[in-house]
């Protein structure tokens, strides 16, 4: 989505207060994931099973090759929403097979192709959690949720895997199917996040309801998101222009 307008920014005093009694029924839940969680789909080069998911470290020895094409490795993601579809139809009711998840999540990423941001829901059951646990000092970032401030640089938190994941690339070349010449930072710079700046910010609108009460009376989460979203501005290489989107506070890292 491309806006250009900024006329209409919402006072920051907007966005209200989560109240402890909410917060202490948000943690009661059975979703795997969480807003703000960097994923991807279990098709990453990387996954390893369903307890480490996707771990990037420090390259050894035994470090398994990549074989990859920069058009089609899965990108990495942040979770923005997640829905608990109760009533879903989750096994085939003539072979018992899974064909669904309870949980459903929509994950927000970066697509270098038109230079925008979009987003695409996912059953639970589809994604991995990303895992990076190279131990290198970024003077440059403090990797933290970032808060709003009128014209604070930020950035999504996958511009973290993608510095990490280029880092992990540059220790041996990867072969890479049909471009062998390409060079490791090269292909992490085709999927690069790029740096914005905060312009505005809004409530989030909530339509549809976060809690449900179950048989027994108690509260239950059928949906999590984000109190308040973030507008912010980049320059898009691909239109030779600024584009603009928002973002859930929870997604976003603080540039310094």
């Amino acid at each position: 989505m491309e806006n250009t307008d900024t006329s209409n920014n919402i006072d920051v005093k907007a966005a209200p207060t989560p109240q402890p009694q909410d917060i202490e029924i948000s943690k009661k839940k059975e979703n795997r994931f969480s807003l703000g969680d960097l994923v991807s789909l279990k098709t990453h080069p990387l996954y390893e099973s369903e307890e480490i998911g996707i771990k990037i470290e420090k390259p050894t020895n035994d470090t398994k090759n990549i074989v990859s094409s920069p058009r089609t490795t899965v990108p990495a993601m942040v979770i923005t929403e997640a829905v608990k579809e109760a009533n879903k139809i989750i096994h085939d009711i003539k072979t018992g097979e899974q064909i669904a998840s309870i949980w459903k999540y929509k994950c927000q990423y970066y697509s270098w192709k038109d230079g925008l941001f979009k987003e695409n829901w996912f059953y639970e059951d589809l994604l991995a959690k990303i895992n990076i646990i190279i131990d290198d000092k970024l003077p440059s970032k403090q990797i933290t949720n970032a808060k709003y401030d009128f014209g604070r640089n930020t950035t999504l938190k996958t511009f973290w895997y993608d510095e990490k994941y280029a880092r992990y690339l540059q220790h041996f070349k990867p072969r890479i199917v049909r471009k062998p010449v390409i060079k490791p930072n090269t292909i992490i710079a085709k999927y690069a996040t790029p740096f914005m700046i905060m312009i505005s910010k809004s409530e989030n609108k909530i339509e549809t309801p976060i809690f449900k009460t179950n048989s027994k009376g108690e509260k239950e989460v059928i949906r999590e998101v984000s109190l308040y979203k973030i507008k912010c501005m980049w320059y898009n290489p691909i239109d030779a222009k600024f584009s603009e989107d928002w973002f859930i506070p929870e997604a976003l890292i603080e540039i310094k």
